[in-house]
């Protein structure tokens, strides 16, 4: 059985897991749309974070831990990513805006992005949200790709994780290489 640290563990700081920083866009600080309020953690930025809940290790975890995995519609078929705030919506919401309208890629190494196909806001155990981000799979995150230049060559296994939710802005980066378990690369 995996113990209390071993849940906090791979469900906050893992392969699958990282804070991030959600900061707040330049232009948004001088923006009349921008008013943080009392409930704003702070100016500049606050700390969130990126989970990818479609791998396996990080389902179990959060069952154990007495959470409902976010779900796509196929889950052999999405990479689902999700962005744990530590408060309710309503917190967020004077810089965050409306949840409907923010936008996330997964961007691979050396490939093309990806656009997530779906946003959904769920509440979680403690009072927290999440934005929930649904991606299409796509063989190209987990592949092998090579920066070859003179005198130097470099396996770009990573991908970052973009995301812009009203003036918010938050990006990850993870590599595929450490996302292991039971012998298979799970994101």
């Amino acid at each position: 059985g995996w113990s209390a640290a071993d849940l906090k563990r791979i469900l906050s700081d893992s392969p699958w897991a990282r804070s991030a920083t959600a900061h707040v866009r330049g232009y948004a600080k001088t923006s009349e749309n921008f008013r943080p309020n009392d409930s704003w953690p702070s100016s500049e930025s606050l700390r969130v974070t990126v989970r990818l809940e479609s791998a396996l290790p990080v389902q179990q975890a959060l069952i154990k831990a007495g959470i409902e995995p976010a779900e796509g519609d196929a889950p052999d078929r999405t990479c689902i990513a999700v962005i744990q705030f530590p408060g309710p919506w309503t917190r967020y919401s004077a810089v965050a805006g409306d949840w409907r309208d923010a936008r996330a890629w997964l961007d691979p190494a050396g490939a093309s992005p990806i656009s997530a196909s779906e946003v959904r806001l769920v509440k979680r155990n403690g009072g927290a949200s999440a934005l929930v981000f649904v991606f299409p799979a796509d063989g190209d995150l987990a592949s092998s790709r090579m920066l070859r230049l003179p005198f130097f060559k470099r396996n770009l296994r990573t991908f970052d994780f973009r995301a812009e939710i009203g003036f918010l802005e938050i990006e990850r980066r993870f590599s595929t290489a450490a996302m292991t378990f039971h012998g298979r690369t799970e994101f």
